[in-house]
């Protein structure tokens, strides 16, 4: 009897470990921000990204800093205008891939989930969003991102800023409050008890 519990019980541990997730999973969370630049200008067709500086460490924060200084950042349809700024990408991280960075043997790429608001603002316009930044060794993480692009026919400066979100301000825990609650209740009864015996 006990060596059939045991057969069962090494079967069941076999069949966990199988169904069990994918180190993929386990990895850690992509953390912090960066930015890039570039310069890019704009068409009656759409934007057009001339090219993109490569990485530069004093505006990479986190496990961003891996990328350390150099390589090369390709924009999506670089040099080719295509209306909109995140459909009909060329790159291969998807349709609404933004851009793909390598360098210090990792990969950096950048895919737009949605852009939230479009403000224009002297001779720019400015994009806010929400998308996902995935680089080598690390779980694609959801984030922020804003981006500042050139209302010109003209090679102009463009800037990019990704942040991974604020970890969650833990809430109250019900129930938590009640132990303090009585706490503090038996001390200010045992403070008036003292008090009656004094007087």
């Amino acid at each position: 009897m006990k060596t059939a519990t045991r057969k069962l019980l090494l079967a069941g541990m076999a069949l966990g470990t199988l169904l069990c997730r994918a180190n993929a999973d386990t990895l850690p969370p992509l953390t912090h921000d960066i930015s890039l630049f570039g310069t890019a200008y704009v068409t009656p067709t759409g934007p057009v990204f001339q090219s993109g500086n490569p990485f530069a460490s004093a505006f990479e924060h986190g496990a961003l800093t891996a990328l350390g200084d150099g390589g090369a950042v390709v924009w999506r349809n670089e040099g080719s205008p295509l209306s909109g700024l995140t459909t009909g990408s060329d790159l291969y991280c998807g349709t609404n891939c933004l851009f793909v960075g390598v360098n210090n043997g990792l990969i950096l790429t950048f895919n737009v989930l949605s852009i939230d608001s479009v403000v224009s603002m002297n001779d720019n316009v400015l994009f806010f969003g929400n998308g996902i930044a995935s680089l080598t060794g690390f779980a694609p993480s959801e984030g922020a991102f804003s981006m500042s692009f050139p209302l010109s026919s003209q090679a102009a400066p463009f800037g990019f800023t990704w942040i991974d979100p604020p970890a969650p301000v833990p809430g109250p825990i019900a129930g938590a409050g009640l132990p303090g609650l009585l706490l503090a209740s038996g001390g200010l009864l045992g403070w008036w008890r003292r008090r009656q015996r004094t007087a």
